[in-house]
């Protein structure tokens, strides 16, 4: 029996099936199944694994986001050399 290039070993997914469990597909298409997708039961697209020689190496980015952000040097503000008991006690005594 020859199989053809179109046959499948499951269904075609509907796009609201997909949408909603796309990770479960994905990782059927990592471990090498083909996902086919329908549109109103026409086939519109196949997701496929990539091949060995299609596959980038991961960029890792060189710093992260909280990293940068705790790096960061907040600028000094000095602190006023005021009693702040002592002006409580005069606006007081001015009332």
């Amino acid at each position: 029996m020859v199989m053809s290039r179109l046959s499948f070993s499951r269904a075609p997914v509907k796009i609201a099936e997909l949408k909603a469990k796309l990770a479960k597909y994905l990782r059927l298409v990592k471990s090498g199944e083909e996902v086919l997708v329908s549109e109103y039961h026409t086939p519109i697209a196949k997701i496929v694994p990539l091949r060995k020689e299609e596959v980038l190496p991961s960029v890792k980015p060189e710093k992260s986001f909280q990293s940068t952000i705790l790096q960061l040097k907040v600028p000094h503000i000095p602190t006023p050399k005021i009693d702040v008991l002592e002006l409580l006690y005069e606006d007081r005594q001015r009332r």
